[in-house]
C-alpha cells in the first residue's frame, strides 16, 4: 500500500533550469538487471543496468526535461566490493553522453562508496565531469551524499549534493556553488527473487543558481 501512495508522484515532472546531482548506488551483481525511474528538480531519467560479471556492470540512461528527451548516455561500472560485505562497497563508473542531435554532452567518472548494515545506510558519490555545449566546455567536481537509519522498517535520513569546484573552462557550462540538502525516506520490498525500492527526498537549494528546490523521487526494480 505504501508504494501505491507514492506512485502518482513518480509521474510528475519537475521543471527547472538544470538537474540536481543524483545519488548513485553500486550496480546489480552478475546475472541481475536493474531499472530505475527518477524525477528530480531539473528533469527526469530512466536508467537500465545489467551485471555482466562480478566486476563489471553495463547500462545506459535517457534524461528528459519537461518530458522532452535531452540526453542519452552509456555507462560501465567496475564493482570492487559489495556494500553489505566487508567495511565498504567501492565502485567506479565511467559515463559518456550525447545531447539531442548527436553531439557529445558529458564525459564523467564517479567514485561510489556505499555501506549498508542492518541499521545504517551510508552512500557517497564523488564526480568529475567534463560538460560541453556548442563550442563551450567546462570541467568540474561535484558530490552527492546520504546518511540513513532504519526505523520501523523504513530508512530515514538526510541527503546532500553540490557542485563545488570548476577545474577548467566555462562557468556557463559547469556552474559551481550550487548546494542542496534535505530529508530522505527509502522503502524496500522483496518480491521473491526480485526487489523493489522507492525513495523520496526533498532537495532544498541552499545556495547558487541551479535547479529550484523540489522533491527527488525514484522507483528502482532489481530482477
Amino acid at each position: 500500500m505504501r508504494f501505491i501512495l507514492l506512485a502518482p508522484l513518480l509521474l510528475a515532472a519537475v521543471p527547472a533550469a538544470a538537474q540536481v546531482e543524483l545519488l548513485d548506488q553500486i550496480a546489480p551483481e552478475a546475472g541481475r538487471g536493474q531499472v530505475q525511474v527518477t524525477t528530480a528538480p531539473g528533469g527526469e531519467s530512466v536508467q537500465l543496468m545489467s551485471g555482466v560479471s562480478d566486476l563489471l556492470a553495463l547500462g545506459g540512461s535517457l534524461e528528459f526535461e519537461d518530458g522532452v528527451l535531452e540526453e542519452a548516455s552509456a555507462s560501465a561500472m567496475f564493482r570492487f566490493s559489495e556494500p553489505d560485505e566487508g567495511p565498504l562497497g567501492v565502485a567506479v563508473e565511467l559515463t559518456g553522453s550525447l545531447a539531442r542531435g548527436g553531439s557529445l554532452r558529458n564525459l564523467e567518472a564517479r567514485l561510489i562508496l556505499e555501506r549498508q548494515s542492518d541499521t545504517w545506510w551510508v552512500q557517497g558519490t564523488g564526480i568529475v565531469r567534463n560538460s560541453r555545449e556548442g563550442d563551450e566546455r567546462g570541467t568540474g567536481l561535484a558530490y552527492v551524499g546520504s546518511l540513513q537509519r532504519k526505523l520501523a522498517g523504513a530508512w530515514l535520513g538526510v541527503e546532500t549534493s553540490g557542485r563545488f569546484a570548476r577545474l577548467s573552462g566555462s562557468g556557463e557550462v559547469f556552474g559551481t556553488g550550487q548546494y542542496y540538502a534535505g530529508p530522505s525516506l527509502t522503502l524496500e520490498q522483496g518480491l521473491g527473487e526480485k526487489d523493489l525500492e522507492v525513495g523520496l527526498s526533498w532537495q532544498q537549494r541552499l545556495k547558487g543558481k541551479g535547479a529550484r528546490s523540489g522533491p527527488r523521487i525514484y522507483a528502482q526494480f532489481t530482477f
